[in-house]
Order: structure tokens, then sequence, then C-alpha cells
């Protein structure tokens, strides 16, 4: 007897208020017992939902929750794992599936989540035509440019683009065939607003930083701090920036007095705080620094180490 195997998954998620709702249908091809296991988990490994072990059928459907739902966007890339195995009767592991799920609320084309967002587009061009590590190799390309979408005939959109978008947080928009027009700036520059965006203006005693993000706070951020005597790093440190999305706010920091002649940098920047599908831990994403020339030597003090 053949063994029970996936055939099809269908998903379909829907938020209302706090919760998000995903309904999930499989066609599978029976043959020995067996039976389906799902489990939803956040993007940091915490169970949201589960379904019981059921008997595997030529279709199966069933619903699960996330409440408080994580909403997704570009500039938070929070997806959920939706973990599908088949298992026989003594639960011992025949086969698993994982998609990849992003709860979100389109209100309008522009409106993602209750609130405006700004594009900066790049024309697909002729990528379709790309397998999955060019598409990879393309998108991070994108992201690292602070582009934050990508405009694709619809024709073109293989399930592959779609999944990846939403890996690497970018928003996808599949439209008809592409004009003369769109086809001659293929790959160029479109609209603007960066994503994420921040600036930071630094100081002897701290930094300003202004939150240009629709969603993201600087909190999500690790903020690194420096300072660099004739191109050399002697004190440096990181900290938490709580800056909502919208506003702006200068944060303190204790940087050292130079003590001794020469040319300083005070240095500050946004690092991520864990890897991406698009950039390691550590990875800048904004940054600012103020050179100051220190022309005396503070006697009686120790030198920074």
């Amino acid at each position: 007897m053949q063994k029970a195997q996936i055939t099809e998954i269908k998903i379909k998620n829907t938020v209302e208020g706090e919760n998000g709702s995903l309904e999930v249908r499989i066609h599978a091809r029976t043959g020995e017992p067996a039976f389906l296991c799902a489990q939803l988990l956040t993007a940091d490994g915490r169970e949201a939902d589960r379904i019981f072990p059921v008997a595997v059928e030529a279709q199966m459907d069933f619903c699960m929750q996330a409440q408080p739902v994580q909403l997704w966007d570009a500039e938070r890339v929070r997806l959920y794992d939706l973990v599908l195995e088949l298992r026989d009767e003594k639960m011992q592991l025949l086969g698993s599936t994982v998609k990849k799920i992003a709860f979100r609320r389109w209100d309008a084309p522009d409106i993602l989540n209750g609130k405006k967002i700004e594009r900066r587009v790049k024309l697909a061009g002729k990528w379709e035509r790309f397998g999955v590590k060019e598409i990879r190799n393309q998108l991070s390309q994108l992201k690292n440019a602070h582009y934050n979408t990508l405009r694709i005939n619809r024709a073109d959109a293989s399930e592959a683009w779609r999944e990846l978008c939403l890996e690497y947080g970018i928003y996808l928009e599949e439209t008809g065939p592409l004009s003369p027009e769109e086809n001659a700036h293929a790959g160029q520059e479109w609209l603007c607003g960066a994503n994420p965006d921040f600036e930071l203006n630094v100081t002897q005693q701290g930094v300003l930083i202004e939150n240009h993000c629709v969603f993201a706070n600087a909190s999500e951020y690790e903020l690194h701090y420096a300072l660099l005597h004739e191109g050399k790093t002697v004190y440096q440190g990181n900290m938490e920036a709580d800056v909502p999305p919208g506003s702006g706010r200068y944060v303190e920091i204790a940087y050292p007095a130079p003590l001794e002649a020469g040319e300083y940098c005070y240095r500050a920047a946004l690092r991520l705080k864990r890897d991406t599908a698009w950039a390691k831990k550590g990875t800048e994403l904004a940054a600012g620094e103020t050179a100051v020339s220190n022309i005396y030597v503070q006697p009686g003090r120790e030198r920074i180490q």
C-alpha cells in the first residue's frame, strides 16, 4: 500500500481586530494509515495554535487562530510558520511541510493595516525567468537599497515570487503587462520613499533619531554608538532607543571626554538585532557621526582603553 502524501495546500488568512484567522484546505493521497498534525508558530518559535492529529483523508479542512495577531509589513517582517506533518499510527514522522504565513490587511492599494504607506518601486523586467537562488539575490539587493515594492506582470508572478517577497519584506504589485515606457525603465527607481527610514544626527552628548517609518519603532533595532580617535574605536556600546514611527527623539549617550589631542569622531548607528533573509545581524540601517578636533590634553586622567 502506498504512503499518504499531501498533494495540494490552499490557505486563506484574514484579520479582524487583533485576531488573525487561518482557513486551511489540504488535498492528500491516501494509503497506509496516517495522521495530519498542524502547528502555527510565531516568528520566534512560540506556538500560536495547533490541531490534534486527524486521520488523513482525500480532503481535510481546518481553522487556526493567532490571538493577538502580529501583522506583517515591509518594515517588520512578521511571518508565522504553518508546520504540517504526516505521522504514522505510532506518531513517527513520515514527512513535513512548512508554509510561511503573513497576516495583513489591505484596506486600499496604499493603505496597509490601517496606515498609508509610501512605495519605492522597482520594475521586475525579465526577472520572472529567474530561479529561487536568483530571486533571493535580486530581493536582497532591493532590500539593501531600501526599495520596498516590486512591480511585476501578473502572468509572471509565480508562487516563488509571492512567498519570497513576504520573506524579504517586499510589497509585490501584480499588474497587467508592463507598458513600453515601463519596460524601458525596468529595474530603475519609480517612486520615492525608503523603508525602513531613519535619520540620525549625532552630537557629543547623544543622537537625535528621526523615525520616518510607518510601522517600525526604533527599539526594534540596536542602537550602537562609538567614539573613534583618528579612525580607531576607543569606546563603544549598545542600547535600545524608544522612538515611535513618525516621531523624533533625542537620546543621550554617555560618550567619554577625549583625553588626548587629535581628531575624534562620535558615531551612532541603528543595526539589525538578528539575522534576516536579506542581511546579517549587525547590519547598519542608518548611521550618523560628527567629527571634532581636540587640541588639549587633559592631565591627571587615565587614557581611554
